[in-house]
């Protein structure tokens, strides 16, 4: 095998196939032993080579993994959390979801909750589950005085997305005598959040560059991004030079101005962000208001957005792989509802509902492939792709709107 410097040049690393690698091996050895030497592969010298061969490939593909985690562009994993940290960002983690669910007691009596260790993944508490196994433990422990019903807070057991449907949760992992009733009918559920993945640290970090800077779009971008609360931002400015101040652009946009649309964190916080990092006498547009007090005691008003639901409505067929399969139908939307998630922007198309779609008839089923998926925003004209009638609009997917027309 060559040295591991001889694949590195100005493109970066370049290594060896498996077969260029036998084919030099083979050489060697006819240049050893000579021409007539038996290197079929049954053969005693073949099956050398190929062992020679096959350690290494799995050198350089050592070598090539090491290479590229170097790369913020290419690396993976903790590899990538490394690479990024000289950036100054780390990796969002995961946050809990919440859920309010009413408890019924007969008497008195205390349910015990997790209390100060509210984010240890290890603490315990009254815990109760819904009939898909998904636990949930209640925050702060609560006195029943007298017997009577309480909304209170649980935290999910795990991490992430947790998918869960009213009227389910109805079982107690922990058994408190006095406990006669259990439901989440009509309680809130505050989803967590998944890991931050690979592809979106590498896309925050591309923009980290203008984290530390002032005045500019991609300044408040990086800096908004870089707040662990906050999931998905889009910001639009008018900058076109007219003669008057008061023209708005084609997305209502005052020329001048800017419209940050943000999907999590905490609306003061969005707030100080952007007067901190916009350009002075910038404008800004939105509903969500917030008054900033600057260094000179004077306050300054910030707007910004947040998003609007808009419904995807979503039609398909399932033809059969297996000839009478039946289907979960009800299981089938419930899936593509839970699975569907979407970012400003985002166009809704084919090809990515075709895989979640296809996921759901294995996960409840199997034996059938979707067919003629369309989106529509009214239920009625139907298309292959559509793109948020706003910047401000995301797409909302819900079992009602989602319809298996024909199983064929």
């Amino acid at each position: 095998m060559q040295n591991l410097s001889n694949f590195i040049d100005e493109n970066g690393l370049t290594t060896q196939t498996l077969n260029e690698i036998i084919t030099e091996n083979t050489d060697e050895f006819k240049q050893i032993f000579g021409e007539d030497v038996v290197v079929d592969s049954n053969s005693p010298d073949g099956q050398l080579i190929n062992i020679m061969s096959k350690i290494q490939i799995d050198i350089l593909e050592l070598a090539t993994s090491i290479y590229n985690n170097l790369d913020p562009d290419v690396a993976i994993g903790r590899a990538l959390d490394r690479v990024v940290a000289l950036n100054g960002i780390q990796r969002k983690g995961a946050t809990y979801a919440t859920q309010t669910i009413s408890i019924t007691a007969d008497r008195q009596l205390t349910l015990e909750g997790l209390d100060g260790e509210i984010d240890n993944p290890d603490g315990v508490g009254f815990t109760v589950r819904d009939d898909a196994q998904n636990e949930f433990i209640l925050a702060n422990t609560t006195i029943f005085a007298t017997a009577g019903t309480q909304d209170l807070i649980f935290r999910a057991k795990n991490l992430g997305i947790v998918n869960t449907t009213p009227n389910t949760i109805t079982i107690p992992s922990t058994v408190v005598l006095g406990v006669v009733g259990i439901n989440n009918t009509s309680g809130i559920l505050i989803q967590g959040t998944d890991e931050e993945s690979d592809f979106a640290l590498r896309h925050r970090r591309q923009y980290s560059y203008a984290i530390n800077s002032i005045g500019g779009v991609d300044a408040i971008y990086s800096r908004l991004l870089n707040n662990p609360d906050i999931q998905n931002v889009i910001i639009l400015e008018h900058d076109a030079e007219t003669a008057d101040i008061n023209d708005i652009d084609a997305n209502g946009i005052p020329k001048g101005s800017i419209w940050v649309i943000v999907v999590g964190g905490n609306n003061e916080d969005i707030a100080k962000i952007i007067y901190n990092t916009k350009p002075p006498g910038t404008g800004t547009k939105g509903d969500v208001e917030i008054t900033i007090i600057n260094s000179q005691n004077l306050p300054r008003l910030i707007k910004f957005d947040r998003p609007v639901q808009q419904l995807l409505y979503i039609k398909f067929d399932i033809k059969r792989t297996k000839p009478n399969q039946s289907f979960d139908e009800v299981g089938i939307k419930q899936y593509i509802a839970d699975n569907s998630q979407y970012n400003l922007n985002d166009i809704a198309e084919t090809a990515l509902l075709n895989s979640i779609i296809l996921q759901a008839i294995n996960q409840t089923s199997g034996g059938g492939v979707p067919v003629n998926i369309q989106v529509s925003l009214d239920n009625i004209t139907f298309v292959s792709f559509l793109e948020p009638t706003s910047p401000r609009n995301l797409w909302s997917v819900n079992i009602n709107n989602i319809s298996i027309s024909n199983i064929i």
